[in-house]
């Protein structure tokens, strides 16, 4: 994740020749990961722990009292009773930041799609998952193009193109395909359900990759074979068929994906 939006209000906090010592309670620790790649340039950062008060305390009043501070703390903030220091707060400056909103700010996405982001917000608690995200190029960050960046990101695509994505998970295999784990993970697995009925009209109350697949292989033969299939397998044939057709003839055709489709292929 870029952290210039946080560097620049940050940096601009610790300029001048006053002492300034500035607590940031991060409350639901989202930039924990992220503290280390912080670069102010005019302080130093301590990371504050609740065992390490008193050590911080005597810190910033005595052997470090004549430098800046940014005190960076993962948890909201204790109770004055029990805040060795409080006093030290009260003639320091306090930050906050959230992530959503920075994200929103970098990427130029408009506040009404800020609930997008928040629903899949621990997609961004590693740094290599929010990089990817920000490398993805993306027409339009409305909610579909959120929803594809996210689903892009995940599997590793450079592009976010809703069939690419569905080669690269495919080609993963069917049964306990490592970017299904991640989607799981991430709450991107109904999104990504919702794209496959979308884009190919697959609908199934427990969907897999494995019947999505024969949905795609079964479709493809009865048009290819211009016949009905037997009976029992109607329930797999896909009410869009010219979509199913053109992804399985790039799957077939393709030297990135060949040979994933022959292994998924009966």
């Amino acid at each position: 994740m870029s952290l210039k939006q946080i560097e620049d209000k940050l940096n601009s906090k610790f300029t001048g020749d006053d002492r300034v010592i500035v607590f940031w309670y991060d409350e639901d620790g989202e930039f924990v990961d992220d503290i280390e790649y912080l670069n102010i340039k005019n302080a130093r950062i301590h990371q504050l722990t609740s065992t390490n008060l008193f050590k911080t305390k005597v810190l910033l009043e005595g052997r470090g009292k004549e430098n800046n501070y940014l005190i960076y703390a993962p948890f909201e903030k204790l109770d004055n009773r029990d805040n060795y220091l409080v006093d030290t707060i009260l003639y320091s400056r306090e930050f906050f930041a959230n992530k959503v909103s920075l994200l929103a700010m970098d990427l130029g996405i408009d506040a009404a799609y800020k609930p997008v982001l928040e629903k899949h917000l621990s997609f961004f608690d590693a740094q290599d998952r929010t990089r990817r995200f920000y490398d993805i190029e993306v027409d339009s960050y409305d909610e579909e193009g959120i929803e594809m960046a996210l689903l892009a990101a995940t599997v590793k695509s450079k592009v976010a193109n809703f069939e690419e994505i569905v080669g690269i998970m495919l080609s993963e295999g069917l049964s306990n395909n490592k970017y299904m784990n991640e989607l799981s993970k991430y709450g991107l697995d109904e999104v990504f359900w919702g794209y496959c009925e979308d884009n190919f009209g697959y609908m199934d109350r427990d969907p897999s990759l494995m019947k999505f697949s024969m949905s795609l292989l079964l479709t493809y033969a009865k048009i290819q074979m211009e016949r009905d299939l037997p009976s029992n397998l109607n329930r797999y044939i896909l009410n869009k068929p010219g979509t199913v057709v053109a992804f399985v003839d790039q799957m077939m055709n393709s030297g990135i994906y060949r040979d994933s489709f022959r292994r998924i292929s009966p």
